[in-house]
């Protein structure tokens, strides 16, 4: 059976608690290594009075931190918790309207073979169909959806001047056309 690790406030405060139990430690072991050494009693009391003040010091300042840690970790506990019940995007939407049946993911094969060159680099061996003889290199990673709002499309000339008339006012794309 395999334990839930423990909340971020906690492997913190470990990690703190630790790290002020190894300076106190050194602390004490530094007096004590004093005090074994002999004659020098009144200099190295002074010294381990010196340690427990540090020490005491140490503890105040780690009080302090653990509370701004505590209030930090509430903060980004609480913008989690916000980010997680915020509603999630839906499916990429598209920027612009096509034709009926559009967009349709096809292979590079399916493009009129003096295209093709436009497509092969992509790297996923796809493009967009966005209207009849128009469409849009697919990259690896992209939505269709993606690769439409992109805005570059290569195909026939003709096709591509019809399908920017129509659908979008005029507009002019980016891509090639034969």
């Amino acid at each position: 059976m395999t334990e839930a690790p423990a909340p971020r406030a906690s492997r913190a405060r470990i990690l703190l608690t630790a790290g002020i139990a190894a300076i106190l430690g050194l602390a004490i072991g530094a007096t004590a290594g004093y005090l074994a050494r002999g004659p020098e009693v009144s200099e190295l009391e002074a010294q381990s009075a010196y340690a427990r003040d540090r020490a005491d010091d140490v503890r105040a300042e780690l009080e302090e931190v653990e509370g701004q840690f505590d209030a930090r970790t509430a903060e980004l506990d609480a913008r989690e918790a916000e980010i997680a019940s915020a509603p999630k995007p839906s499916d990429p939407k598209l920027d612009i309207a096509l034709p009926e049946g559009y967009p349709q993911v096809v292979d590079i094969s399916a493009v009129p073979e003096h295209m093709r060159i436009s497509f092969e680099g992509t790297g996923t061996g796809q493009a967009v169909a966005v209207a009849p003889g128009l469409w849009a290199p697919l990259t690896p990673g992209a939505t269709p959806e993606d690769a439409v709002n992109a805005r570059r499309f290569d195909g026939f000339c003709a096709s591509k001047e019809s399908f920017e008339r129509e659908y979008l006012a005029g507009d002019s794309t980016s891509g090639s056309c034969w």
